[in-house]
């Protein structure tokens, strides 16, 4: 019985000293997803980039050609019904 019980202190104080020396002596490092990434991570990144990129392109493009239908020039009259009517801006 005395032995049990010393084998169990002397396994409970090992393991309590090891975490603890564990805890004070190592380094933690911040590791860089980025850096570290795979090549097929990379690349994926990379064509979503453009991906978005092309989309905002179209979704200016669209807006500018949609804006220039509306405006109109200041110059030029603009037929309303029967009447011509100048726009000033």
């Amino acid at each position: 019985m005395p032995y049990n019980v010393i084998c169990l202190a002397c396994t409970v104080i090992a393991i309590a000293f090891g975490s603890i020396h564990n805890l004070t002596t190592r380094r933690f490092v911040v590791y860089d997803e980025v850096k570290h990434a795979s090549l097929l991570t990379r690349l994926r990144r990379r064509l979503a980039d453009v991906v978005s990129r092309i989309r905002r392109l179209r979704t200016k493009e669209q807006t500018v050609s949609i804006g220039d239908h509306q405006q109109h020039d200041a110059t030029q009259p603009v037929t309303d019904g029967n009447q011509t009517v100048l726009t000033a801006q």
